[in-house]
């Protein structure tokens, strides 16, 4: 019970210095001038069908808003397969359809295929993950490919509270070929809550900071509706 009381304590910990982290990013964006920031809005679909134990057949589509929420930035589709060998393992192949504006604000089109894969850490009272994706990018007159690790910590909620909601927080930095480096880091904090078996909605928080596109400082509210089939 007092292990299981310091996780908890570790996780809460965790949390806190993340919001902390987060309205810093907030007081910074007060200081910046207006054309380094933006406000944005990410809404995602995201359908699941199992065909069996081991493999699933996934889609998503998404509707990304910037501009502090005045325009449509890009649509995109995704679809791929997630097999788990294992409980703790999966593999995603995938392959993406975009279509985004560029910095002269005309829409653009781009096709990634990457790979996923996520390993779960066999935790005691909260969920620890880790995800490698690689993906390569197809796009008009260049084509390049990004390494994008993360890490999250999840955390059910107590049913008194409310029942089947979960908070979590994510870290993901980006490496690009083109420049050679990690240039990019998105933080996100959110909650996650089960409607009934096949549905559940997530709301979140996302701050992004890239060191090569503009605007550099980019603030998201986001959605995500899961749909089990």
């Amino acid at each position: 019970m007092r292990d299981h009381n310091n996780l908890i304590s570790s996780f809460i910990r965790v949390l806190a210095i993340s919001v902390i982290a987060v309205l810093g990013s907030i007081v910074c964006l007060a200081q910046t001038e207006e054309d380094t920031t933006d406000l944005g809005s990410w809404n995602d679909l995201e359908v699941n069908v199992g065909i069996n134990k081991k493999l699933d057949l996934n889609t998503v589509t998404t509707l990304r808003l910037d501009d502090n929420i005045s325009r449509v930035d890009s649509y995109r589709l995704s679809v791929g397969v997630t097999v788990k060998p294992t409980e703790s393992f999966s593999l995603a192949p995938f392959t993406t359809f975009i279509s985004s504006r560029n910095s002269s604000g005309r829409l653009r089109y781009e096709y990634r295929t990457g790979l996923k894969a996520v390993y779960r850490f066999p935790m005691k009272g909260f969920g620890l993950s880790h995800r490698s994706q690689i993906e390569h990018r197809s796009r008009p007159g260049r084509n390049s490919w990004r390494y994008r690790p993360s890490v999250t910590l999840e955390k059910d909620l107590p049913e008194s509270f409310t029942k089947g909601a979960s908070v979590f927080f994510t870290l993901e930095p980006f490496y690009d070929s083109i420049s050679e480096r990690f240039s990019r880091t998105r933080y996100s904090a959110g909650i996650e809550k089960s409607l009934n078996k096949k549905l559940a909605v997530e709301i979140y928080y996302l701050f992004q900071g890239d060191n090569d596109s503009a605007p550099g400082s980019v603030h998201v509210i986001g959605t995500t509706l899961k749909v089990k089939l």
